[in-house]
């Protein structure tokens, strides 16, 4: 195996070797072949780097944490040996530049077909649909205070962030006015705004609910009127579908958690969907079943199963803060079986070629 191996299976699973942006730091490097030390140790920065992989993390207050990303950083090999000692044992040695054309052809022999989304001037950018997994590339004229060329790889992201989100500002202002509206005219707002059905549509209501969250962060003495509004939306988007099941259930339960962690359980009593809807729609969009969800002892898993595993641990994980006030035993008790799962890692992949010639 060589090092488009390890790319191609950072590309088709969102993960570097199983492991995504919401796994401990500490972990990581040992999953990297590092001390589990060296990570702990750079667990007060927001950004963490071991060898060419770097985490992502934005604080939630009280020393508590949460992994916004992944990414692998390519252009770092340029600087020397920065490849980690798993990677390397597994993959080989790492060329200093990948240059996207052969890259790509690379990844399209394996299944994998890139969409380019539009960017800032000196980039290109790539998304791999199915692991929502971004590819950034230097465009442009050369740089001579950078180490890549025009046309080499940058890195790779996961998950795919857009670059550019021209009308997220927009919402937040738009969002705010129609906060004070009467519940009518919000509903004839959101009617005569929102896109027709598709990905757009549910991207657009994507961006509601993260101006609503911007603003529930903003001066505590609004934050109670804008749950309430969340809760509007909310109830609205249940009515209207814009989302399919699994990103239905992550948004509500990432927003009711958010409501709670902002200390509006009272201000919002009577309002606020019970944690026993938020943990059986959680429990309802899961992407696979129990039996389905224990991994592979030996094998290593094909990357359509490392996806579809992924989203089942971001789902456990939306619903486990919910459990807490979870007072239906059967439901928390099938909380916990997810939970235990989760906590299971994948076995190592690159051993096998269903990992690495293909997107299954």
């Amino acid at each position: 195996m060589n090092d488009f191996d390890f790319y191609a299976s950072v590309v088709a699973t969102g993960t570097v070797l199983g492991l995504d942006e919401t796994w401990d730091t500490g972990d990581l490097a040992v999953r990297l072949g590092y001390d589990r030390d060296e990570g702990e140790a750079q667990k007060a920065y927001p950004v963490r780097h071991l060898g060419l992989v770097e985490s992502c993390w934005t604080g939630l207050g009280s020393g508590r944490w949460h992994g916004v990303s992944l990414a692998v950083r390519v252009f770092t090999l340029h600087y020397g040996d920065v490849v980690p000692p798993t990677v390397r044992e597994a993959y080989g040695p790492f060329r200093s530049a990948v240059r996207f054309p052969e890259f790509r052809d690379e990844l399209e022999s394996r299944g994998l077909v890139l969409e380019e989304l539009p960017t800032q001037p000196g980039w290109r950018w790539f998304v791999q649909p199915d692991s929502q997994t971004a590819i950034w590339v230097d465009d442009g004229e050369p740089d001579p205070r950078m180490p890549t060329q025009p046309g080499d790889v940058h890195g790779i992201r996961m998950p795919a962030a857009l670059p550019v989100k021209p009308r997220s500002g927009a919402l937040q202002d738009a969002t705010a006015a129609v906060s004070r509206m009467s519940p009518e005219d919000r509903v004839r707002w959101l009617a005569k705004r929102q896109p027709a059905a598709g990905p757009d549509r549910a991207d657009w209501w994507a961006d509601l609910f993260g101006a609503v969250l911007a603003r529930l962060h903003g001066p505590p003495a609004q934050r109670a009127e804008w749950g309430r509004f969340g809760l509007w939306l909310l109830r609205q988007a249940e009515s209207a579908q814009p989302f399919p099941p699994a990103r239905a259930a992550l948004t509500k339960a990432g927003l009711v958690e958010t409501l709670h962690e902002l200390g509006l359980r009272d201000a919002l009593s009577g309002e606020l969907p019970p944690a026993e809807d938020v943990v059986r729609d959680c429990l309802a969009a899961m992407p696979m079943s129990r039996a389905d969800a224990v991994p592979p002892r030996f094998a290593s898993p094909d990357p359509s199963y490392v996806r579809r595993w992924r989203e089942m641990k971001n789902m456990v994980d939306a619903a486990l803060p919910h459990l807490p006030r979870t007072i239906a035993p059967d439901l928390a008790s099938e909380l916990r079986d997810w939970a235990d799962l989760r906590a299971t890692p994948l076995p190592l992949p690159g051993r096998g070629p269903s990992w690495n010639r293909g997107s299954s």
